[in-house]
């Protein structure tokens, strides 16, 4: 059950910490939504390291954990938003790629508006 106010109490130090009910929906949404991130990426690497084996090698043979290294994330952004992927003849790899690009900005909104909630404590009542 929602509390009347929409606030619950979080056990966060010896003071507590206040999150609001929106906070809490948008943290457990960024929760969720890494985890479709994290399989998406899986994926992708696991069908570009079969399939696109030039393409994986051009891009730093990246990695979600084993030898991930700075250089090969961002050299795999920049493939994800360049027109390389238009190239590959492999329409599904395009489309979760297609779908990666939006899923990235959406996430990125949606931990801006769960941290402005988190920080000002949430709408008032």
């Amino acid at each position: 059950m929602i509390p009347k106010d929409l606030t619950c109490i979080a056990a966060f130090g010896p003071g507590g910490f206040r999150l609001t009910y929106p906070a809490g929906v948008g943290i457990v949404l960024l929760m969720a939504m890494t985890g479709v991130w994290l399989a998406s990426l899986v994926w992708l690497f696991h069908r570009l390291r079969t399939r696109h084996a030039s393409v994986y090698g051009k891009i730093g043979t990246p990695s979600l954990f084993w030898d991930n290294s700075p250089r090969s994330g961002l050299s795999f952004l920049r493939f994800l938003y360049s027109s390389g992927p238009r190239e590959l003849p492999d329409g599904e790899a395009f489309r979760v790629i297609c779908f990666l690009r939006v899923f990235i900005v959406f996430y990125f909104v949606v931990f801006l508006v769960t941290g402005v909630l988190v920080w000002s404590g949430g709408p008032r009542p």
